[in-house]
């Protein structure tokens, strides 16, 4: 699942690309602490990786609130132990939420950023093969 082309993700319902979220995260090292879909179109996820704590909204639908989705990773981050919290969609980003992200420090991952991430572990997962790691 994690290797999936771009194509095969773009035709994910949401319950899919969460758990490919999910797997992608755990190949960076990522564990998951909590994990909750309130609504169809957007899923929250904590991580969390060396004692850090990093908020995710992942979202794959065309009807994706990105401006919403940034006030509840600001709010979640002041309420929570949280150092990072993160935007993911297979879309792209106006500049005003670009703008917006920024003044809240979210950080955005866009349909590019995914596709890097997807190639980045893909080559990790690679080089570890060839060294024999992990066998």
């Amino acid at each position: 699942m994690i290797f999936s082309g771009i194509q095969e993700i773009d035709h994910m319902d949401s319950h899919h690309f969460a758990y490919f979220v999910i797997h992608l995260f755990h190949g960076f090292g990522y564990s998951v602490k909590h994990f909750l879909q309130q609504d169809p179109s957007c899923l929250d996820i904590v991580f969390s990786k060396n004692n850090e704590q990093m908020l995710v909204q992942a979202s794959n639908q065309k009807k994706f609130f990105a401006a919403d989705a940034i006030n509840r990773l600001a709010e979640e981050m002041s309420r929570s132990k949280a150092t990072t919290a993160w935007l993911i969609t297979t879309y792209d980003f106006t500049p005003e939420i670009y703008e917006k992200a920024l003044a809240n420090k979210v950080e955005l991952i866009n349909r590019d950023r995914l596709i890097d991430m997807v190639i980045t572990l893909k080559k990790n997962q690679q080089m570890l093969s060839m060294l024999g790691v992990g066998k």
